[in-house]
């Protein structure tokens, strides 16, 4: 049997080999782990909240006081990274012969405000300033309603775009003039939020309607009917530790009443 020379590759053919199995490792490792790189939340609570851990708003719906006309939060970087960001204001709801208007920055004090005159006509709107989202300093959102003398509800969602114009998170703000919320209008809180075993739902009126509460991936867990209560316990010790949207419905379930982040440790 005739032996076959042995082929060994010169040191330029190793390195190219080398080169290209270099680069194309550090391509597989780039799109591994690029989501967890580019991965952005945030945390959005009310302004006053100085709890050390404060409730988190983001995608919720939040009320105004009677006749009240501005809402303030902050924004906090729950990322690993600095990230710019613009924030989006939706109409959701408006009545006739309102105005509204926003100011966003690192502080309140030092925030960029948006005359009613630039925010008000155009829906959405887009703030075109971007501002720098620390992770050490929570940046200051705004929302801004002139009803003037008109009577009813509006309401406006605020959204935080990073640098490629996604929506990162949201918050609703919804304004009624004291003459447009009589039956309607409920302010409701939840707590404690982060809760154990049970969590409160209180109301400045009875509150009529069905309570449920879904996990993140849209599963119903818990559905309740609540009859002229302005104070009611749910017991909350069937669900594991994890994030769950509360929600509560009018008694017809058609339109949503109140929603918020619940935190069960």
């Amino acid at each position: 049997m005739r032996l076959q020379p042995l082929i060994v590759p010169t040191k330029t053919e190793t390195y190219f080999v080398m080169k290209i199995f270099s680069l194309t490792l550090l391509v597989l490792i780039g799109i591994l782990i690029s989501p967890i790189a580019q991965a952005q939340s945030i945390l959005i609570y009310d302004y006053f909240d100085t709890d050390p851990e404060p409730t988190d708003l983001s995608g919720t719906l939040v009320y105004a006081i009677p006749d009240g006309a501005v809402k303030r939060f902050s924004i906090k970087n729950m990322s690993d990274s600095v990230f710019n960001f613009r924030i989006e204001r939706v109409k959701i709801e408006e009545i006739d012969g309102v105005f509204d208007f926003l100011a966003c920055g690192t502080t309140e004090g030092t925030s960029t405000a948006y005359s009613y005159v630039d925010v008000s006509p155009d829906d959405p709107f887009i703030t075109p300033d971007t501002f720098q989202l620390q992770l050490d300093v929570d940046a200051y959102l705004g929302s801004h309603y002139l009803p003037e003398e008109s009577v009813g509800c509006s309401q406006y969602r605020y959204y935080v775009l990073n640098d490629s114009s996604d929506r990162v998170d949201s918050i609703d703000v919804r304004y009624c003039s004291s003459s447009g919320i009589d039956e309607n209008y409920l302010e409701v809180s939840v707590y404690p939020n982060p809760t154990h075993n049970s969590v409160i739902l209180a109301s400045n009126n009875p509150i009529n309607g069905t309570l449920l509460i879904h996990d993140l991936s849209g599963r119903e867990l818990i559905n309740e009917n609540i009859m002229n209560s302005e104070k009611y316990e749910l017991d909350v010790l069937s669900l594991d530790q994890g994030v769950y949207m509360l929600t509560l419905f009018d008694p017809n379930g058609n339109n949503t009443i109140f929603s918020s982040k619940l935190t069960v440790r």
